[in-house]
């Protein structure tokens, strides 16, 4: 049929001698090269009596081989009109991934810089602080140190490399610098060590430490939310072109009903991640004044943990991590029982402040995890993007 009725070579079209796979790259090169209503007219006249070959023919006139030329152009225009609409849609969605491409970058670059900063704020550096005061002749100070220098330089270069993506602001630049500054100074003290000069160097460090991440974060969260909005528009785009894959290949449909389905949990899942994260943000921040009202005033303190706790307890229950979920849970139990002891005229024991700063301790690594997995739907959403594109 292809080579006497339709003038083509089977060769420059296929590729498999599988008969199934044959008709699929038949079918496929005839829709990608516009000749399908001639692929339709040359198998109607090889076997003109096949009823699903009328039947798809009845469904669609527009291939017709008996219609007149007349109704075949004003089929042909109704045709080409509603693969202009899905082409548009499609064209729509394409521009709108590729206008959130720079969006994704620099949130994916945000996130880096936010969760090195964390990491050096909460696994680093108080290591480096205690090995620093134990400094000249401390058992292992400088061995140790010499240790976090590398990890430190490590981290710095992470986040040197992510402040380079376009998009990400050159002011960026400059407290990796200051950071690094400090880093080589702290270095130059353990071959000539001077205390004043390894206070400096600390404090270098502290000043950055201290105030970018939540610099940092919110120029994180504005690129977060910014692509989370637009993901409602993109899955309505979608679930407008699928309706014109209705009498596509089965297989076809589920695997855009799966993508679609794919893009409804992300969002569900980055607007509750987002809520969460910002919660946290606003606690950890509170927790420390917080804490200054146990030895003035623990009726004070008393009302500002319990205002605190209601807002993270419905967080105390975690599918991604149960033991640290669990374990939050178990401190702030035991925060709650202490102030019980501690309360009434005749207290049974005075408030333990360590269980507070055990429950600090807790919380923040609790904020850390949920850094983590926002940092995994950043790369989720690059894997959409690289698909679509």
């Amino acid at each position: 049929m292809l080579t006497l009725r339709l003038d083509k070579k089977r060769h420059n079209i296929v590729s498999s001698q599988e008969f199934p796979e044959i008709v699929f790259q038949v079918i496929e090169a005839a829709e990608r090269e516009n000749w399908t209503a001639d692929l339709v007219r040359g198998a109607l006249e090889a076997n003109p009596g096949n009823p699903q070959l009328l039947d798809f023919i009845s469904k669609n006139p527009a291939y017709d081989p008996k219609i007149t030329k007349e109704q075949g152009q004003g089929i042909k225009d109704v045709v080409t009109e509603a693969q202009e609409i899905v082409n548009k849609r499609l064209g729509f969605l394409r521009s709108s991934f590729e206008l959130a491409l720079q969006n994704i970058d620099v949130m994916t670059a945000y996130k880096k810089l936010h969760d090195e900063l964390h990491n050096l704020i909460f696994a680093v550096f108080p290591l480096v602080e205690d090995a620093a005061r134990l400094l000249p002749d401390g058992k292992d100070a400088r061995s140790n140190l010499a240790k976090y220098d590398k990890t430190l330089r490590t981290a710095i270069e992470t986040m040197r490399q992510a402040g380079q993506s376009e998009g990400v602001e050159a002011e960026e630049a400059q407290w990796i610098g200051q950071l690094d500054l400090g880093r080589k100074e702290l270095k130059a003290v353990l071959d000539d060590f001077d205390k004043e000069n390894l206070q400096t160097a600390l404090q270098k460090i502290r000043d950055v430490l201290e105030t970018q991440p939540t610099h940092v974060n919110q120029k994180l969260w504005r690129a977060m939310n910014s692509e989370n909005s637009r993901l409602p528009e993109l899955i309505k785009v979608l679930e407008e072109v699928m309706t014109y894959l209705k009498d596509g290949p089965p297989e076809r449909r589920v695997k855009f009903e799966t993508g679609i389905q794919s893009l409804k949990t992300l969002t569900a899942k980055l607007e509750a991640l987002i809520n969460e994260h910002d919660t946290w943000q606003d606690v950890i921040d509170r927790l420390p004044e917080i804490g200054d009202w146990i030895g003035s005033d623990l009726s004070k303190f008393k009302a500002r943990w319990e205002k605190v706790r209601a807002k993270l307890a419905p967080f105390y229950v975690s599918k991604t991590d149960e033991e640290t979920a669990a374990d939050l849970e178990k401190a702030d139990g035991l925060i709650e029982k202490a102030l019980s002891s501690a309360e009434g005229p005749a207290p049974a024991a005075p408030f333990d402040a360590s269980l507070f700063e055990d429950y600090r301790v807790k919380a923040a690594w609790r904020f850390y995890d949920v850094d983590g997995m926002l940092l995994e739907r950043c790369e989720y959403l690059r894997d959409i993007r690289n698909q679509v594109l």
